[in-house]
This record gives C-alpha cells, sequence and structure tokens, in this order.
C-alpha cells in the first residue's frame, strides 16, 4: 500500500470540515499488508495519463445583470490534445481521484528504481529524468 509523505492532516480543517488523519492509519494499514511512503508532490496537479500540469475548469455566470468567471476547485480539466483522455472526451477528473491515482507511479517508481518519479519530483533537472529513464531502460 503507498500512502503519501504530505502529512497526516491533523490540526486543520476544509471549509469548516475536521479532518482526521494522524499516525494510527498508517500504522493500522502495516499490521495487515506493507506500507511504503511515496513523494506526495503535485499530484493532484498533474495529468495521470500525460504527465503535465492541468488546469482547473472554469464557468462563465451571470449574476445580478453581471458577467463573473467562476472556478471550480474540486476538478482539474486536461487540455493537452495528445493525452488519451483528451482524446476519448473524458478530460475532466476529480482532484482526490486524480491524487490517489497519482500515488500509484510515484510510489512504484521508488519502490523499483530508488528514484523519485519525474513528474512529481520537488526539484526536477534533465540529469535527474535522464536518471530515471536509463534506471527503467536497465530494469
Amino acid at each position: 500500500m503507498f500512502v503519501g509523505d504530505g502529512g497526516y492532516g491533523t490540526g486543520s480543517t476544509i471549509k469548516g470540515h475536521i479532518r482526521y488523519g494522524g499516525p494510527w492509519k498508517p500504522r493500522m494499514h502495516s499490521n495487515l499488508t506493507t506500507v511504503c511512503l511515496t513523494n506526495e508532490h503535485k499530484p493532484s496537479q498533474t495529468c495521470i495519463f500525460f504527465f503535465k500540469k492541468v488546469l482547473h475548469p472554469v464557468a462563465v455566470v451571470m449574476k445580478n445583470n453581471r458577467t463573473k468567471i467562476r472556478i471550480n476547485r474540486g476538478s482539474f480539466l486536461c487540455v493537452n490534445p495528445d493525452c488519451v483522455s483528451v482524446r476519448s472526451s473524458i478530460a475532466t477528473h476529480s482532484r482526490d481521484a486524480i491524487s490517489a491515482h497519482a500515488v500509484a507511479p510515484s510510489g512504484i517508481g521508488t519502490l523499483l528504481f530508488g528514484l523519485t518519479f519525474p513528474p512529481f519530483d520537488l526539484k526536477p533537472s534533465q540529469e535527474k529524468a535522464e536518471h530515471f529513464i536509463a534506471a527503467a531502460r536497465h530494469f
């Protein structure tokens, strides 16, 4: 099981809702299976099919005879025309679903190669990307 290393979420709130977290959850899971901590840098801002940056969908809303731009922050939209999800007309994804799906490739890269998957690297560089590709080819 892969768990992101972004923190436990204790003591913070999202729009007044309590975030339940803490070290008890990974400990509970580790009794039943192996738990691997993975890099959680930018998982919800990256397209899981093409590994490029995604955007929030924008809607133009008329309210009180005024035009306003409203950003939907609960979902992400991939705008890359080469992406598989855009080609199949399923380009909008839930923020939480993208985060959950992005932890898996990050964790597998760390587990198999001992390296951070390049799209999720905190300080990306061409040298690190080439090293990751060489390790993947060698595997």
